[in-house]
């Protein structure tokens, strides 16, 4: 099975943890969920493809909607995200996938 084959088996559980970990509130959940579906979308074509400049695109968008506390202290979280996204992706791998298909998996996500 390739990695989209194997993501799309977890991609309701994975999107159900990214909201509730990384968004709090109905209102900025809905909002945060088409940024999340959008990194997904790219997630997969950059396993898919090799290349990761696909990211550039989501990257530079999140990278520029500094909030404004953000802006008042100089400091962007975009890499706490980042690490945050990736660490829900291994948590959500290890609890519904085999371990064949984490093996499988993990790789394709270093």
């Amino acid at each position: 099975m390739n990695f989209q084959e194997l993501f799309e088996k977890i991609r309701d559980t994975w999107l159900a943890h990214v909201l509730t970990r990384l968004a709090r509130g109905t209102g900025t959940r809905e909002d945060f969920r088409a940024q999340v579906e959008r990194f997904l979308g790219i997630l997969i074509q950059v396993i898919t493809t090799g290349d990761p400049a696909w990211f550039d695109s989501v990257l530079v968008d999140w990278a520029t909607s500094l909030t404004q506390t953000d802006l008042e202290s100089s400091n962007s979280n975009l890499p706490g995200l980042l690490r945050q996204l990736f660490e829900v992706t291994y948590e959500v791998c290890r609890e519904n996938l085999s371990e064949e298909e984490v093996l499988g998996i993990t790789p394709s996500l270093i």
